[in-house]
């Protein structure tokens, strides 16, 4: 509720609209987009699916795309099944302490800020390219965590060590929103929130696979030392696609504005017909 009120209060569809916005601001933002709003109405009659097939027919997009799917990955594994390593590994019930379950989130969101921060700083000077800078953060989000991944299955008796591992390669993870997240505003300015919908999608899917996937690998181990190696291969798993993708960034991430962002469609056609008499 009080996440909805904020929202009521602070966003508004268009900057020009916006009751707080500064001028200095407002210019800057007016200066350089691309979109026009007048144009605004003509969006909701774009065929979904002809953008739908020109997205996916687009390299950058699917990297994207592989790039949410990744992080999710990651995520579920870490954040949703981790605290069933601590008890069934480490003896020890993370989510019974909510100050031990919110350290991941907390140093996610601290290196968010840090991240955003770095990134506006050397981008706005001129010291690195846009996309070369995404690609720092992307290696930042994904193999940080991956290696922490790694040192986290070898612990099998410091559940304390473990929290922080966790907290401090998830803060890293915090450079998504510099890396591939802002990497879709630069390929599809004018429809970076279709790129989103897409790629988060797609992403969320891996919520449906990890629980499946663990459930599968662990099962019922005969044995302490069994379950530990079972447990190695669920933290392996994402840090090979962490990894992966990471790569697959580096050498496949583009900063060139994709033919379907300007692309106009046709309107979708009403098709009326005559009644037989």
């Amino acid at each position: 509720m009080l996440w909805f009120v904020v929202w009521q209060l602070m966003v508004s569809d268009l900057p020009e609209n916006h009751p707080s916005i500064g001028k200095k601001e407002l210019e800057m933002i007016l200066s350089s987009r691309s979109f026009d709003p007048r144009d605004n109405s003509n969006e909701k009659d774009v065929p979904t699916l002809l953008l739908l097939k020109d997205m996916l027919m687009s390299p950058p997009t699917v990297l994207l795309m592989l790039c949410e799917f990744a992080n999710s990955w990651g995520l579920y594994t870490l954040l949703t099944e981790g605290p069933a390593f601590f008890k069934e590994v480490l003896n020890f019930d993370i989510a019974e302490n909510g100050i031990f379950s919110s350290l991941p989130y907390i140093g996610r969101f601290v290196g968010a800020q840090i991240f955003g921060f770095i990134s506006s700083f050397v981008t706005s000077r001129g010291y690195l390219k846009a996309l070369n800078m995404q690609k720092i953060c992307v290696c930042s989000e994904f193999l940080v965590p991956a290696a922490g991944l790694v040192v986290l299955s070898f612990i099998t008796n410091q559940p304390y060590l473990c929290v922080a591992i966790m907290s401090i390669a998830y803060g890293f993870n915090g450079a998504i929103y510099s890396g591939h997240t802002l990497n879709g505003l630069a390929i599809a300015p004018n429809r970076a929130g279709s790129i989103m919908g897409l790629t988060n999608g797609f992403g969320s899917s891996a919520g449906i696979l990890v629980p499946l996937v663990k459930s599968g690998i662990v099962g019922e181990p005969i044995s302490c030392d069994q379950l530990i190696k079972r447990w190695k291969i669920i933290f392996g798993i994402p840090a090979c696609i962490y990894t992966l993708v990471a790569v697959l960034f580096i050498f496949g991430a583009s900063d060139k504005v994709q033919s379907y962002d300007t692309k106009i469609y046709e309107k979708k056609k009403n098709i009326q017909t005559t009644p037989v008499p």
